[in-house]
């Protein structure tokens, strides 16, 4: 997967560790449970050390998903987003991905 396009309107790649241009790679099985309940932990440790979090309209949002390699437990791959951004950011993900499959192995 390389280049990044099309980024929902008002999001930026920010402090990402990942370049404009990257390979990706998707873990599975242990790799990624593994990640991902570090990311999990991460979240809910943040929250409940913040009480901000708590109220505020706000998502602990993967600059790059964890599922994709993204380091799960560190705010450089981390934003704060509202919930509604959330769900545009995971779209534009699915898409890009959906579109990388499409190009790279039903040729």
């Amino acid at each position: 997967m390389t280049g990044v396009t099309n980024y929902p309107q008002g999001q930026t790649y920010g402090n990402s560790p990942v370049p404009y241009r990257a390979i990706i790679t998707e873990l599975s099985g242990k790799k990624y449970e593994n990640a991902r309940e570090k990311a999990n932990t991460f979240n809910k440790e943040t929250r409940l050390q913040e009480s901000y979090y708590e109220d505020a309209d706000v998502i602990l949002h993967h600059y790059i998903p964890v599922k994709l390699g993204g380091a799960p437990a560190s705010w450089k791959n981390i934003n704060l987003v509202t919930k509604a951004e959330h769900v545009e950011l995971h779209k534009w993900w699915n898409e890009l991905i959906e579109d990388t499959i499409k190009k790279n192995f039903n040729k």
